[in-house]
């Protein structure tokens, strides 16, 4: 039992006690420069690093007559090992000229963070005797409710940049500055990657393979990515507002591509009353013959193919896509 309570006197005095309601800590400011999010930012462990600060000690204005004394400083808690981080500053009733005798003045200081000592938590600590006023003797200490919290500066993570073609026909050579974790995804079947050392990459064709790869370097929690072309991958689609088509019109159509600068070979199959003129590399009309037979109830209709693909003598050509169109035809088809 002796022991018990040994250990809980210890255990007060160790901790200290929050703020008393006769002195206090008003203000507590650690210098905005050395602040980050709130935490105190060093740079290095090595050497120890001063920071400057501020801080107003106010009282009761119930002790304003009273004599007051107080010693105060900052203290660093280095994970649970409290070492002192600033002079200690000795205060006397003369210093309490602020706010009618209620508190200090702004006084600046500075505190140290000893070097291989700076992970951990800034207080402030106090303790006072006021002659006359119930507290003639020192009291225990006390600590400011502001606290700060250090962190080690982490620079940026500087970002992935690719150097390399966005298309390959066989292969291709890239070079990654500020690499990562380099992998190459959607590649099953159709590239391979390998590492050429000095911070270059080839990625390779598996033999006639087409599709669209991912470069990725992985950076911490930061991705990275170069989308590459393997090959050339025909159109992806024909748009248009219809594919059943009345008589007497014009109707404009879109071959759409992965490449915007794809070129396009597009061609009309079947139907030749049905007029196609092409508008530029991906754009064409198909325009319709009148109504023929306009007194027969049983009115034809006409059926015509577009294909579409694109035509690269480097790469080799596309597969075509395929088009089918109505002329005629009142029933919406797929």
């Amino acid at each position: 039992m002796k022991n018990y309570i040994t250990f809980l006197l210890w255990l007060i005095v160790s901790i200290g006690y929050s703020q008393n309601s006769n002195v206090y800590v008003e203000l507590f400011n650690v210098n905005s420069s050395a602040l980050n999010n709130g935490k105190i930012h060093y740079f290095s462990n090595v050497g120890d690093t001063s920071i400057n600060f501020s801080v107003v000690i106010g009282r009761n204005i119930g002790h304003v007559g009273n004599p007051t004394q107080v010693l105060a400083l900052a203290v660093f808690d280095n994970n649970g090992l409290e070492y002192a981080a600033s002079d200690t500053i000795a205060l006397t009733q003369a210093n309490f000229t602020a706010f009618d005798g209620t508190a200090t003045p702004f006084i600046n200081s500075s505190f140290t963070l000893k070097e291989n000592k700076k992970e951990g938590v800034l207080k402030f600590k106090y303790r006072f005797r006021i002659n006359g006023g119930g507290y003639d003797d020192w009291t225990n200490w006390f600590y400011a409710t502001k606290t700060y919290q250090t962190q080690q500066y982490q620079p940026p993570i500087p970002a992935t940049t690719f150097a390399g073609p966005d298309q390959i026909c066989d292969e291709g050579i890239y070079t990654i500055t500020n690499p990562g974790t380099i992998s190459l995804e959607n590649a099953t079947g159709v590239a391979n990657l390998t590492n050429l050392g000095n911070n270059q990459w080839k990625v390779e064709r598996i033999n006639n393979a087409v599709g669209t790869v991912v470069l990725k370097s992985l950076v911490g929690s930061n991705t990275y990515e170069k989308n590459i072309r393997i090959g050339n991958q025909a159109p992806t689609s024909i748009t248009g507002n219809s594919f059943s088509l009345d008589w007497s019109r014009s109707y404009t159509f879109t071959v759409n591509t992965v490449d915007a600068n794809s070129t396009l070979e597009i061609v009309k199959e079947g139907a030749p009353s049905v007029t196609f003129t092409r508008l530029d590399n991906n754009r064409f009309t198909l325009s319709t013959p009148p109504k023929p037979n306009s007194n027969d109830p049983i009115t034809p209709v006409y059926v015509l193919n577009i294909k579409a693909r694109v035509i690269d003598p480097e790469c080799g050509n596309s597969e075509y896509i395929h088009q089918e169109i109505r002329v005629g035809s009142t029933i919406p088809f797929e």
